[in-house]
């Protein structure tokens, strides 16, 4: 009924490695993979995911990864879709032989997972994957800032604009992209962005 993938992560503090690249820090707890090349996140689940680790005082962090992919994204096509999130330990050299992760991630990744199942009775899961009243919500968050910013008008001139159809479903896209699926408000809030 939900699905976890816990893989390394790419820790961004790596020699060699930008930010650009890699955001995670080793020490800053475990990675919660927004993102990667196969699929994104179940928001209802990383929210769930995040409020555990919040209520227990448990450091975390956001990872997107353009590049790869973990197996929540094939399990996130099981069936008729089963909400799928992808948890990370940020590990410098991964896929070589001499890997190096810090402790303190590892054991916090592995109290989050198992402090998560505890929770995840019959109620909480039938909330996760069936109740949509977040996407109304962050619907409103979007046209709320997207009010402030444009208006009506401007939104109708670039709506029947003579843009191709690529542009107008690129232009679609990204009004999806923001009102569905991006890193919630919390995630600017936390880190002050």
């Amino acid at each position: 009924d939900i699905g976890f993938a816990v893989d390394v992560g790419i820790a961004g503090d790596t020699p060699g490695v930008t930010e650009k690249e890699a955001m995670g820090k080793m020490g800053k707890g475990p990675q919660i993979v927004v993102y990667d090349a196969s699929m994104v996140s179940h928001k209802g689940l990383r929210n769930f995911v995040v409020g555990v680790a919040e209520e227990l005082g448990i450091p975390y962090q956001y990872e997107s990864i353009p590049g790869g992919g973990t197996d929540a994204g094939s399990i996130h096509l099981t069936k008729t879709g089963t909400p799928s999130l992808a948890i990370g330990i940020p590990t410098r050299y991964i896929h070589s032989n001499c890997g190096i992760l810090h402790r303190d991630d590892y054991e916090n990744t592995v109290k989050l997972i198992v402090e998560v199942v505890k929770r995840l009775d019959r109620d909480s899961v039938n909330r996760i994957t069936f109740d949509w009243s977040f996407i109304r919500l962050e619907f409103d968050l979007f046209w709320n800032a997207k009010k402030e910013s444009m208006t009506m008008k401007n939104y109708s001139s670039i709506k029947n604009s003579p843009l191709d159809g690529q542009e107008k479903n690129l232009f679609a896209s990204w009004g999806v992209f923001w009102s569905f699926i991006a890193i919630p408000n919390k995630v600017w809030e936390k880190d002050g962005i």
